[in-house]
């Protein structure tokens, strides 16, 4: 693990024991864990905005441990949404001035989108901390990859 993502991990733990939870672990404990905290993290929350942003009015977290996305796994999440559309909006934080929206949740199904030629996707600005965005992008990327994707 790289010192960007023990510190992520450090972070993740840190923030779920100042709340009374777990810190992360491997395994499948982690696994119904991680299940509970997306769907969390995913629920509607009091402050959300819902709303379709351009694509250019985005950009990656800095922080996001996720650092390699797979090409034919990307292909593949397009061809998906081009068939069904996109499920589940994207997570952004709100845009300071003249900065775009920061990706929380959903690097993915942006870049997926990307590749379909898209101007705009639907998303949820909502205001997170340092450390609950750490620990979605965790919880998301552990949880697509127990998914394979």
């Amino acid at each position: 693990m790289s010192s960007k993502k023990d510190e992520l991990m450090k972070r993740a733990g840190a923030a779920a024991a100042a709340r009374g939870g777990a810190a992360p672990v491997a395994g499948s404990a982690f696994a119904n864990v991680a299940q509970a905290a997306e769907a969390k993290m995913l629920a509607p929350r009091e402050g959300d905005v819902k709303m379709m942003i351009p694509l250019g009015k985005l950009v990656r977290d800095e922080n996001q441990p996720r650092l390699h996305f797979d090409r034919e796994d990307l292909d593949s999440l397009a061809a998906t949404i081009k068939a069904s559309g996109l499920h589940q909006p994207l997570v952004v934080r709100p845009a300071v001035a003249d900065k775009p929206h920061v990706i929380v949740m959903g690097e993915r199904r942006y870049r997926a989108v990307s590749l379909l030629g898209w101007a705009e996707v639907e998303c949820i600005v909502r205001d997170i901390s340092e450390d609950d965005a750490a620990i979605a992008q965790l919880v998301e990327n552990y949880d697509g990859a127990r998914k394979g994707v």
